[in-house]
């Protein structure tokens, strides 16, 4: 809520002020000046210009504080100072300061000296190390020290020697602070194999002077503990680095700084906790690799090949680092007295698997000793052993090993024996990174593969995917040597496309021709799918596919229509031709039920047939007839046009009496007279000739009444009503009453109304 006057007296103020604690007030400012600029409110129309002034005098400041910085710290060779500011700067980086500089090149450049003093640093700290004390040296102090200690009778005798004494131990007690002092540096700047030679020098005065300079003892103790913690610091920012996609660029950093700490000072790996942390990094290193090398399966599966060449050249970078320092700590764990993890094996085995081409494996363990990653040149294996000879050189009095008693020169001589058995196989250049040649290789193959198996499965969908996507295999076929022919692959691929719909469509026209109409379908609906996913595809698919076999089929519908329409010509040429009709019906029939695809046209052609017929007067009796044929079961007609008779007759709303009338014929199996003379009494006395004369009355008062109501022009209250009346003359009774004869006569009569009732 600060106006425009308010904020530019601010930033005033903040560019006058040289004070450090304006940094936060800093980091506030400029990310309430980046919101408002972002803002569309009219109340704040200059925060652009103001942010971007802001921005551009950051960078201004910053880059003239680099450049005399840079001239002070390379004219005075303070490498120390100049590391820990840009190290400050840099940590102002991560807390967001350098979104908000206006020159990228700026922060890497900031980035890259630091990295430079960093190594310069090193070099001086070398120098020192070569400076600083002997273990004769030591020896001598403490000779010295015991020889004019007050505390022993010579000190007693001669008390002048008090004052020496305690000016020796004054002076070893300050080269004491001094080696801990750059310690502290050696610590502060990741020197950690620096670090590691001034503990054990303070171990080793420990041992001769500990009587007298107990800070040698203190300071190794609390040194050992600050590397312990600043392990697992290093082990949280490593595994903040792969979890997080946003700072996945600085892991090589982080995992070089936890890989040297592990390396240079094994004990702390030892603690419980920091073992713990040490097995966490090994394998999340492990799961995320395996993950990344699984995703390309993933996206071959998917035909991503956009998404794969994204994730093979991440790979190539990624996994070439895991395959070179992974693997080098591996081989440094099995050299140690650190126990073997599960997880640095499990990702060593990975390494071997996928990242072999170019690397040596096999002599991990001296590549180890010499520190130099498995697929190191003769170049940079002679550079390796350069370095480390100068820490293990018997003339090198602090060398970490051949200071020992007994053991000077044996380093020196295995890490020279080391050299020489690593460099007959070592390449003269680097050889380029292959991994998952073969992957890449076999993609074609597999393509085609698929691509068969999704046709014969019908699996159209993942065919079309395949044909949007194929035309990316271009972009992994540089990937391997020789390049791989990904025009011929995705032409390949096209013609098996095309091939299987042609043979589809031949298919179809065989079972046509072959009135095989079930197989006919299948090919059909095959070829309905096949439209859906590739009518994007004309090479492959033709849109007018229809057009000859669609024809065809309803043509001869139609045709079977018209033959049926022939036998209508009048009552008797219909009675006598009734075969040829129920065959055009059964034939029409058999298209209705087994082509789904023609089902309404053939529906339609064979409803217009069936309404001619009852535009003839003859023509309900004519259908009723028809009906009862085709619920019959013929027995010389195929068990397959008897089950198309039936279909029909449930299609259609033609033959509905003949449907009601069913009932009927299911259970007539035999004559009227014999099931009315098998009806028996308890008690009662059956007049089997009055009940079937009461069955035949029946009989023709239904069919009479079907024949006047049955038509078109038929109405159905009519008939109710003629229903109704005779129901209530007769009234309901008992069955114990004795009815009268008239009363029997027009029972049978009630009874057909109800059924030409339910019929119509």
């Amino acid at each position: 809520e600060t106006n425009r006057n308010e904020v530019n007296e601010l930033i005033s103020d903040f560019k006058a002020s040289e004070k450090k604690n304006t940094g936060n007030l800093a980091m506030v400012m400029l990310r309430s000046l980046r919101l408002a600029s972002q803002s569309s409110s009219p109340e704040l129309p200059d925060m652009v210009v103001l942010y971007e002034d802001m921005r551009q005098f950051l960078s201004r400041s910053l880059k003239d504080k680099f450049e005399s910085l840079k001239d002070h710290v390379e004219g005075t060779e303070s490498f120390d100072e100049g590391v820990r500011v840009l190290k400050e700067v840099e940590a102002d980086f991560k807390k967001g300061l350098a979104s908000h500089i206006s020159s990228p090149e700026l922060i890497e450049e900031i980035r890259n000296q630091r990295r430079l003093w960093s190594e310069s640093q090193s070099k001086v700290h070398r120098l020192f190390l070569q400076k600083t004390i002997t273990e004769d040296l030591v020896k001598e102090w403490k000779s010295r020290l015991e020889r004019s200690d007050p505390e022993r009778i010579i000190g007693r005798i001669f008390p002048w020697g008090q004052s020496s004494f305690h000016s020796l131990r004054r002076t070893a007690t300050s080269r004491v602070e001094e080696i801990i002092g750059s310690a502290e540096n050696a610590m502060s700047c990741g020197e950690y194999t620096s670090l590691h030679e001034f503990i054990d020098l303070l171990r080793m005065m420990e041992r001769h002077l500990d009587c007298y300079i107990p800070r040698a003892r203190k300071g190794a103790q609390a040194l050992e503990d600050a590397a312990c913690s600043a392990f697992r610091n290093i082990c949280t920012e490593t595994k903040e680095s792969m979890l997080y996609e946003s700072r996945r660029g600085e892991f090589r950093d982080s995992y070089t700084s936890y890989r040297q700490i592990v390396t240079a000072m094994p004990f702390v790996a030892k603690s419980f906790e920091n073992q713990r942390e040490f097995g966490a990094i090994n394998q999340l290193v492990h799961e995320t690799l395996k993950r990344d090398i699984n995703k390309l399966n993933e996206w071959k599966e998917t035909f991503d090949f956009h998404a794969l060449k994204k994730q093979i050249d991440h790979l190539r970078t990624f996994g070439s680092f895991v395959a070179d320092y992974v693997t080098l700590l591996y081989g440094h764990v099995r050299n140690s007295d650190l126990e073997n993890d599960e997880w640095l094996s499990k990702t060593f085995q990975l390494c071997q698997k996928h990242f072999y081409h170019g690397r040596n494996y096999a002599q991990i363990n001296l590549f180890a000793l010499l520190d130099a990653p498995p697929s190191a040149t003769k170049q940079e294996i002679n550079k390796a052993f350069r370095a480390k000879s100068k820490l293990t050189h018997p003339d090198r009095a602090k060398a970490h090993k051949a200071r020992r008693q007994g053991d000077k020169g044996a380093m020196f001589r295995l890490i020279n024996d080391t050299k020489d058995a690593l460099m007959p196989g070592a390449p003269e250049r680097r050889v380029d990174e292959s991994a998952f040649s073969t992957f890449i290789r076999d993609i074609p193959v597999e393509v085609r593969k698929l691509t068969k198996t999704f046709l014969e499965e019908q699996r159209y969908d993942e065919v079309a995917k395949l044909l949007f996507h194929i035309k990316e295999l271009r972009l992994v076929e540089k990937f391997v040597l020789p390049h791989l022919q990904s025009s011929e692959t995705v032409a390949e691929v096209f013609d098996f496309v095309k091939d299987h719909v042609e043979q589809v469509k031949s298919r179809v026209h065989s079972a046509w021709v072959d009135r095989r109409y079930q197989d006919l379908n299948l090919c059909l609906a095959d070829l309905k799918l096949m439209e859906q996913s590739f009518i994007s595809y004309p090479k492959v698919f033709s849109i007018d596919w229809k057009g000859v076999i669609y024809e065809s089929i309803e043509q001869e519908i139609v045709s079977l229509g018209q033959k049926a329409r022939t036998c209508l010509h009048s009552k008797s040429h219909a009675e006598t031709h009734m075969d040829d009709f129920r065959r055009c019906f059964i034939d029409m029939g058999k298209v209705l039920i087994e082509l789904a695809q023609f089902k309404e046209f053939t529906r339609a052609r064979m409803n217009e047939v069936l309404e001619e017929c009852l535009c003839h007067e003859w023509g309900h009796e004519y259908l009723f007839k028809f009906g009862q044929g085709l619920q019959r079961a013929d027995s010389d007609s195929s068990e397959e046009e008897n089950l198309v008779s039936q279909m029909v007759l449930s299609e259609f709303k033609h033959f509905q009496e003949v449907l009601t009338m069913v009932w009927n014929e299911e259970t007539a199996q035999k004559p009227v007279e014999d099931s009315v003379n098998a009806i028996r009494g308890s008690g009662v006395v059956v007049d089997s000739i009055l009940l079937l004369k009461s069955y035949q009355l029946y009989e023709g008062e239904y069919q009479s009444l079907l024949g006047q109501f049955l038509h078109p022009e038929g109405k159905i209250e009519e008939l109710v009503k003629r229903v109704r009346d005779l129901g209530t003359r007769i009234r309901p009774g008992t069955c114990d009453a004795n009815w009268s004869g008239s009363t029997r006569r027009e029972l049978p009569v009630l009874v057909a109304g109800i059924f030409a009732v339910f019929t119509f």
